[in-house]
């Protein structure tokens, strides 16, 4: 240790000694030596440790703002007290609801669902310390009801097979949830503020925990209960719709049977064995709530015997509790059914292209369906064809052709009409004849109005005249062949107008035709019904349109 003396190193001033320099003995070789008082402080600093930070804490763990702009001071100590190093950050986990300023003031900005911690670190060594701000809003999850019980049968107390199940969300706009933990024995429906549930039937008590989940926060949630008995249950058909069916033709039937099922919520019905020549397939309605109903099909009985059967018919999935029906048909006997008449399903096809080589199936079906003999020929006909009362004169046949399955092809593009025969031979010689018409009639014939700034072509339906002493309204037809357009002479074949004299109509060669209406006097509108026709080159008279012709009082 070095030894100090003061000498004349020292001033004296106005009493008070002051020293700007000390003595010292250098301890390593005794010898005496003179420092000044600033290097004597260094050396005495520089000997004194850093004291180390080892921890911090806040004023408060927990606190809360449960408004917005609430604010609080958190203070922050480092440990110890004396640390070298004083210095602290501060950070929060969700600035947006609540702010932290750098000397520890807390502020609530906006309302939060989630609670935020607000942290102070240690600038040396990283030691933290939390505050937890807790939410100040809280989404709220309800059921009404909260506890749902089945019978074994799947229907609730009031006697209805399902359980509408409202949720009430609180807290949030978003009111969607979701819903979990579902068995596959529960089928669940969801709509916009409640879910239906329907339960299968059961022998066994059951009991289930179904969960309600806000879908905005999953930690938001509410318990369903849903629970079923032990009771036994059985499932009973208690009606069919018919409990015999007598008398079905030898050739074969179809008929579909209905049955009320009660005790279970499938209403669907199943047979027992069948005989090989009765086929059952069961259905529903779909809802639920319905009938259930089998489709049954009796095949033709092809023996000289009468033959019945018992049909056992049960609620599916069981064997028991069903009803029976009584199936009995007559016998066959070999005998010879005729056919009465063919049915083609339509007087009139048009062809939607009238290009060659366009085609239809125009099919044609014999009656009764379990005739013998089902044979038909097809064949176009050439002899006047008649429509809607009107006759047509003949066409030439090369327009169309069929085959022997009534596919019929267009093999000449000139419009107009044709006629398609069908024709079955019966075992006596004596024929039963149909047909229908065949149109080349499109796109046929465009109509045109020309003195007038309204447009009454051919697709019109309705044309109205002012009341007037003399109105004449004009309107010629173009046909078109392929992409081109000529005027025809005459084009109009006839107009019927004898139950309108107030009406007159006169026709203009290659103009078309004009309407010219007397004055109308009775007080109230009248109207004439108009058919036009048009002749072919090949001198066929085809019914163009009807439209109505009104003229105002």
């Amino acid at each position: 240790m070095a030894n100090i003396a003061f000498t004349s190193g020292m001033n004296h001033r106005n009493g008070v000694v002051k020293a700007d320099r000390i003595m010292v003995e250098n301890s390593e070789t005794g010898a005496a030596e003179w420092v000044t008082l600033q290097e004597v402080e260094n050396l005495i600093v520089g000997s004194v440790p850093a004291v180390q930070v080892s921890g911090i804490t806040l004023n408060s763990n927990e606190y809360i703002l449960s408004a917005v702009g609430n604010t609080f001071q958190l203070q922050a100590t480092v440990i110890p007290s004396n640390a070298t190093n004083q210095a602290v950050t501060w950070s929060s986990t969700n600035a947006q609801a609540v702010s932290v300023s750098a000397s520890g003031l807390i502020t609530r900005l906006q309302d939060s669902l989630e609670p935020v911690l607000v942290s102070a670190t240690t600038v040396e060594g990283g030691h933290v310390a939390s505050c937890v701000i807790p939410a100040n809003k809280s989404v709220s999850v309800s059921t009404a009801p909260t506890n749902v019980v089945f019978d074994s049968t799947g229907k609730t107390v009031e006697g209805v097979n399902y359980q509408d199940v409202y949720v009430n969300i609180t807290g949030t706009e978003n009111k969607e949830f979701n819903i979990l933990n579902a068995p596959s024995w529960i089928s669940v429906t969801k709509y916009e503020s409640y879910f239906r549930i329907m339960c299968e039937a059961t022998t066994a008590s059951r009991e289930i925990h179904i969960v309600v989940q806000s879908a905005q926060r999953e930690s938001s949630t509410a318990i369903l209960t849903v629970s079923q008995t032990a009771t036994q249950y059985v499932a009973v058909v208690e009606s069919l719709s018919a409990y015999s069916i007598l008398g079905v033709p030898s050739h074969g039937q179809q008929f579909r049977i209905y049955g009320n099922v009660d005790g279970t919520s499938n209403r669907m019905l199943a047979t027992g064995s069948l005989p090989e020549w009765i086929t059952a397939a069961p259905g529903s309605d779909g809802t639920g709530y319905g009938q259930g109903y089998i489709d049954f099909t009796v095949l033709e009985n092809q023996t000289d015997q009468e033959r019945s059967a018992t049909v056992n018919i049960y609620p599916q999935g069981f064997t028991s509790n069903g009803k029976q029906l009584s199936i009995t048909q007559y016998e066959g006997s070999g005998q010879f059914v005729e056919v009465e008449g063919i049915d083609l399903g339509t007087e009139l096809y048009q062809f939607s292209n009238a290009d060659v080589g366009s085609s239809a199936y125009l099919p044609a079906y014999v009656n009764p369906s379990y005739a013998t003999d089902k044979s038909i020929t097809y064949s176009i006909v050439q002899k006047e064809v008649s429509y809607d009362g009107i006759n047509y004169s003949p066409l030439t046949p090369s327009w169309f052709q069929t085959d022997q399955q009534g596919n019929v092809t267009i093999v000449s593009n000139v419009n107009g009409l044709g006629g398609l025969k069908v024709v079955h031979t019966r075992a006596d010689g004596r024929k039963v004849i149909n047909g229908l018409v065949l149109s080349l009639n499109n796109p046929g014939l465009q109509g045109h109005e020309t003195d007038s700034p309204l447009y009454y072509g051919m697709s019109q339906d309705e044309l109205e005249i002012n009341n007037a002493a003399q109105m004449t309204k004009w309107i010629r037809f173009e046909h078109r062949y392929s992409a081109n357009y000529t005027i025809l002479n005459s084009p109009i074949d006839s107009i019927d107008t004898s139950d309108y004299p107030w009406l007159q109509i006169i026709f203009y060669e290659n103009t078309g035709f004009r309407f010219q209406v007397q004055q109308n006097n009775t007080g109230s509108d009248r109207t004439a019904y108009i058919k036009l026709f048009y002749q072919t080159p090949g001198h066929a008279r085809v019914y163009v349109k009807k439209f109505k012709l009104t003229q105002k009082a």
